[in-house]
């Protein structure tokens, strides 16, 4: 299973960036499902080679500034 690196809660969605067992991606930014079993941004999951680039790409896919937070028991 993946490591939680970050979290952010947009709306009824929310965002992580985890960290994945790949030396070329190694980070994951992926989302919650709905009721249905669908993604809620339909564009994730994706595989990034850095954490930065999965931020980035995360405020581009929404449209916003996103605000990660660090999850409980990752620090």
């Amino acid at each position: 299973m993946s490591q939680t690196l970050f979290t952010a809660q947009l709306g009824r969605g929310q965002m992580r960036i985890e960290v994945a067992n790949r030396r070329d991606l190694a980070f994951i930014l992926t989302c919650d499902t709905d009721r249905k079993g669908s993604m809620y941004w339909l564009e994730l999951p994706r595989r990034y080679q850095t954490a930065r680039g999965a931020k980035l790409a995360a405020a581009r896919i929404v449209g916003e500034p996103v605000k990660w937070q660090t999850p409980p028991e990752a620090e």
